[in-house]
């Protein structure tokens, strides 16, 4: 039997939203009406079936609980190289860029800029040790997303999209309905992971609301830390004794 991995999507509203920092209330209010958000689909499925890979053992197995999660807008950018500035005539005004693109300080101190598109995904599950793993997908060229992966049942928080940008002084496009990125779901060693099976739910409880803002607190106040904290949570929960079992 499949086990049920909880989602939602949307883009930052709120006051705190606007500041780059994600409010519970942003997710109590997807920003696109239910028929048109597009579902997550099996990556599997929107591969070329003509070619011989698709039909290896390996490949179907690391393709298990895989999905594509797909962009609801047309998002509309460009990098310029001199001027080391990013825009967008597709959002309204500097309020609308704010909220879809977060650009952190130091973000051109590399060779290549980084930003990250704020259509934010949220998973969670009643299941221990369950994991999720986001990558990129084969269509894109223009961008590398930021590949990772960490516990949905220790961690909560919302997914952004990373990307290293490839492309100056060019427009790029990301039409409505193109992959932003793939995700993947996994417990135990992948080979031997649970099916899992999606389901878009809104979250709830005291529980939940307590979970996401202190989690998201902790990675704004102290960036690139979290990890013993997840850590010593996933031991905890292997020992059965995790305080923060989420209530169904």
């Amino acid at each position: 039997m499949s086990k049920v991995i909880n989602w939602t999507s949307t883009i930052p509203d709120s006051a705190q939203g606007r500041l780059g920092i994600t409010g519970w209330d942003d997710f109590q209010r997807p920003t696109f009406p239910d028929d048109y958000i597009i579902e997550p689909t099996l990556h599997r499925d929107d591969l070329d079936k003509t070619h011989d890979h698709y039909h290896c053992p390996a490949n179907k197995n690391w393709m298990k609980n895989r999905y594509t999660l797909y962009t609801p807008i047309d998002i509309h950018f460009r990098v310029d190289s001199k001027t080391k500035m990013i825009g967008s005539d597709k959002c309204n005004g500097q309020d609308q860029f704010n909220r879809l693109f977060q650009v952190r300080n130091g973000w051109w101190d590399g060779d290549y800029p980084e930003v990250e598109i704020q259509y934010l995904h949220l998973f969670w599950t009643r299941h221990k040790k369950v994991w999720v793993e986001f990558t990129g997908h084969p269509s894109q060229h223009n961008f590398e997303v930021v590949s990772g992966h960490f516990p949905i049942s220790n961690w909560l928080r919302p997914m952004t999209i990373g990307m290293v940008i490839k492309t100056f002084d060019k427009d790029i496009l990301i039409k409505r309905g193109d992959p932003l990125c793939t995700v993947r779901f996994f417990d135990n060693m992948p080979h031997k992971t649970s099916e899992f099976k999606l389901e878009r739910s809104i979250p709830e409880g005291k529980h939940m609301v307590r979970r996401l803002w202190q989690d998201r607190e902790f990675k704004d106040w102290q960036p690139f830390k979290s990890w013993s904290i997840i850590m010593n949570r996933l031991n905890k929960d292997e020992e059965g004794t995790c305080p923060f079992q989420l209530p169904f």
